[in-house]
């Protein structure tokens, strides 16, 4: 079984990762009719009060932000089939995912990794449950 911050290093996610492209601004500011530009917000405001900031390389800094969440789904995907291959077994696939959903709902905010460490507590759990209705007399 890996970690989710191991399956984040197999596909190459770096969770702590910040945008490393600065975004570069230019402010447009309208006044009668006329649009002028300026490289800031205080320059924009003496030529007039109605200001508006452009990216210029918006597309560029979606394009980065895009392939990070690519990663990131990766990494997820990665983790979640060794998380489906360590608590499996034969059971019923509709239990798997119950004690999923479980973890999930437990460790809420916490993350994936202590999902993973609540998952076995909660299967060993289900199996208890499971045990005990398959060998009750009713």
């Amino acid at each position: 079984m890996i970690s989710y911050s191991d399956a984040c290093a197999q596909v190459q996610y770096n969770r702590t990762m910040r945008c490393p492209i600065e975004p570069m601004n230019v402010w447009a500011a309208y006044k009668k009719g006329e649009v002028k530009q300026f490289a800031t917000k205080p320059e924009a405001l003496a030529f007039s009060p109605n200001v508006e900031r452009i990216t210029l390389n918006e597309q560029e800094i979606k394009q980065w932000c895009a392939y990070q969440i690519e990663l990131e789904i990766r990494a997820r995907d990665v983790w979640y089939e060794e998380l489906k291959n360590e608590y499996y077994y034969n059971e019923n696939p509709k239990l798997f995912e119950a004690c999923y959903n479980e973890a999930c709902v437990r460790s809420e905010h916490a993350g994936y990794d202590e999902v993973e460490g609540t998952m076995d507590r909660v299967v060993e759990f289900a199996k208890k449950i499971r045990y005990i209705a398959l060998n009750e007399k009713v």
